[in-house]
């Protein structure tokens, strides 16, 4: 349990340096933290075993959260009434579309 607290804090300050470095090229973040996971994980270096499913679902559901509001808060104004109409036109249709087909399967 106390490697958690070493190696965390510095895997994670790995992945922002990487970022920032590879920021250059447009590399995603999220790209750039699952290979980090994969690599220190229990597929190539084996040094972490993701052993709890619950733990790893809240981390999950943590990691999700905060890339969410990240996409959201650095959207730009311009750009978010660029697409906003088509966008919600896409959702709308998408969802009714959806719903029509699964009524007709199961009716």
């Amino acid at each position: 349990m106390e490697t958690i607290y070493l190696v965390g804090p510095v895997l994670l300050i790995a992945v922002v340096l990487a970022a920032v470095w590879l920021d250059r090229w447009s590399v995603p973040v999220i790209l750039i933290a699952l290979g980090a996971g994969i690599v220190f994980g229990s597929d190539v270096l084996n040094f972490w075993h993701f052993d709890d499913i619950h733990l790893t679902k809240e981390i999950a559901n943590l990691a999700l959260v905060m890339i969410l509001f990240f996409g959201g808060l650095s959207t730009k104004r311009a750009d978010f009434r660029l697409v906003a109409l088509p966008a919600g036109g896409l959702a709308t249709w998408g969802v009714a579309l959806t719903s029509l087909a699964t009524f007709a399967v199961l009716h």
